[in-house]
């Protein structure tokens, strides 16, 4: 209970016992009208009392809590959804090229399909603290709908919630300013920033924040009795734990 409140409702009691008192004291006397505008005062008093402290006492009950979902990914897809915009994860496998650049300044909500071939993180401007640039994606266990993981509940069990993927990138070769095939020697890399919680709640420690390299895609193997669906082979390259908020990284 915070501390003004309690002093209110300490003051608010002794108002009551102290007006209890002397109705009580003067009880005998109000026969004779000499202390009747006194008692009113003092009626009036303590009910004005009672009614500022209700408000404190209703104030006093608010609890913050984390939201379910995400309002403005929901108003984005209702509002498409009116203009029979649809959205769905990106199948085509033609390979970007090199340079692969994002800062997620577009936000749009959702990374750039020229990009990134799914929905489940959001590109926002307004969750990072002192960013590096103007935008970022933001890692929130929420899904492309906006609404919570299903598997997002206390407990031990770790589950995947959001990821991010690239489309194909081509790594044999740049375009700009001249063609030029590449050879290891041309030491090509992935560089990129990350800030844990920003202005959202800090990542719990058995939390993580996982990169990973595609080795094999998947493919389906065709027998002749049945059809076996071999997924995606990933190597995990580099991995952070949760941690509070410690800037940019």
């Amino acid at each position: 209970m915070p501390k003004t409140l309690v002093t209110i409702l300490i003051c608010g009691l002794c108002a009551y016992f102290a007006l209890f008192a002397v109705r009580k004291s003067f009880r005998s006397r109000l026969k004779f009208g000499t202390y009747k505008p006194i008692m009113m005062i003092f009626s009036r008093v303590y009910l004005l009392t009672l009614v500022l402290l209700l408000p404190c006492l209703s104030a006093g009950q608010e609890v913050l809590r984390g939201l379910s979902s995400n309002p403005v990914i929901r108003a984005k897809l209702i509002k498409d959804r009116q203009q029979h915009i649809t959205y769905s994860p990106v199948t085509d496998t033609t390979p970007v090229i090199l340079p692969f650049f994002d800062d997620f300044s577009a936000n749009a909500v959702f990374p750039s399909p020229d990009r990134w071939i799914d929905l489940f993180t959001f590109e926002n401007t307004d969750f990072p603290v002192y960013p590096v640039n103007l935008g970022a994606i933001t890692f929130d266990a929420v899904n492309d709908s906006g609404m919570m993981y299903p598997d997002a509940i206390p407990g031990p069990d770790p589950y995947i919630a959001d990821h991010l993927t690239s489309r194909f990138i081509r790594l044999d070769s740049v375009f700009d300013p001249v063609p030029k095939a590449l050879t290891p020697s041309d030491s090509i890399y992935l560089s990129f920033y990350y800030q844990p919680q920003g202005r959202g709640r800090p990542p719990e420690t058995s939390d993580s924040l996982i990169l990973q390299f595609l080795v094999k895609p998947g493919y389906d193997s065709i027998t002749p009795t049945d059809t076996i669906h071999i997924p995606d082979q990933w190597e995990p390259v580099w991995a952070m734990k949760g941690m509070a908020q410690t800037g940019s990284h």
